[in-house]
């Protein structure tokens, strides 16, 4: 038997351990209050937050229309694993790779294709490029009134161009060894706020096109005093809707405060929900049973997904 060259296995080794080095030093200055540390984890949340309000049906769920938003939402996990490991060249990819996907799901869902929904979804059709992308947000008419304030179509130029020159390593400055001043994973404040400032109007622009056609992710809703904790899984209360109002300058808000009240269907959904009677304390306390019961009966162990 041809015996493997134990050099890979040493580079692997190497590797591990400097990211688990650079992992905790990342971690504490994480905790700190600065600038830097402030912006990525308000931006991280952001998404997290917004990402739940995009409709869940029985229609979308069962076409596999939302898989591009799902996936967005693991790369921003995955992200902030390699951002906090050192790999800081790849979090900048990953960025990239976050904005495709959320364009691809307004493409999804403002074209409502579902032949090309079935072909690509069985990975018979490629993924449109960013053009064809871009393209179909002008068919929304929430989209054109928010783009001439916020100058959306510019922002994504000018950020997918900075994203593309890291992906394909336009010169120096765009490179591992730039960005970690090392040829193994180091810890680079100097990679943090490059990421930090990057990565903030990647979540804003996100969540812009979230916010344009499901404004709950910028205008809470009172669930808990009309669900329980029986809410529905794509409406956010008024503590999560703060997250995403986060990354807004008070300005950009009223913009998007503006395209919500020409939203037809968002303002029909927040009368519904503020139409509905308060829970007692007693009925909330028993949505909260009756999760439990759930989770037992479906063997979920508490704090599980």
């Amino acid at each position: 038997m041809e015996q493997l060259n134990p050099i890979p296995l040493f580079i692997a080794k190497d590797y591990f351990t400097c990211c688990s080095k650079t992992f905790e030093q990342s971690l504490e200055y994480l905790s700190t209050g600065n600038l830097v540390s402030t912006k990525i984890r308000k931006a991280f949340c952001a998404f997290r937050e917004a990402r739940q309000v995009y409709p869940v049906t029985e229609d979308n769920f069962l076409s596999g229309e939302r898989v591009p938003i799902i996936e967005a939402e693991e790369t921003n996990e995955i992200l902030l694993f390699q951002l906090l490991g050192g790999m800081y060249k790849l979090s900048f990819q990953l960025q990239r790779e976050i904005l495709e996907l959320v364009l691809f799901q307004f493409y999804l869902y403002l074209g409502q294709d579902k032949q090309f929904l079935r072909n690509w979804i069985s990975s018979e059709r490629d993924t449109p490029p960013r053009k064809a992308l871009k393209s179909v947000l002008k068919s929304s008419s929430l989209y054109e009134l928010a783009n001439e304030s916020l100058r959306l179509d510019s922002t994504l130029d000018n950020l997918y161009g900075t994203l593309s020159d890291y992906t394909h390593t336009k010169g120096f400055v765009h490179s591992h060894q730039w960005l970690k001043t090392s040829n193994r994973p180091v810890f680079s404040e100097l990679a943090l706020h490059e990421f930090s400032e990057v990565y903030w109007y990647v979540v804003k622009y996100c969540v812009s096109l979230i916010a344009i056609h499901f404004p709950n992710a910028i205008i809470g809703l009172p669930t808990y005093e009309k669900f329980g904790y029986g809410s529905p899984i794509c409406l956010i209360d008024f503590d999560e809707a703060e997250q995403v109002r986060a990354v807004f300058t008070p300005e950009e808000l009223s913009v998007l405060e503006y395209v919500a009240s020409k939203n037809k269907e968002f303002q029909q959904l927040k009368s519904t929900v503020e139409a509905m009677p308060d829970l007692t304390k007693e009925e909330i306390d028993n949505t909260w049973n009756e999760i439990e019961k759930h989770m037992k009966s479906t063997g979920n162990s508490e704090g599980q997904k």
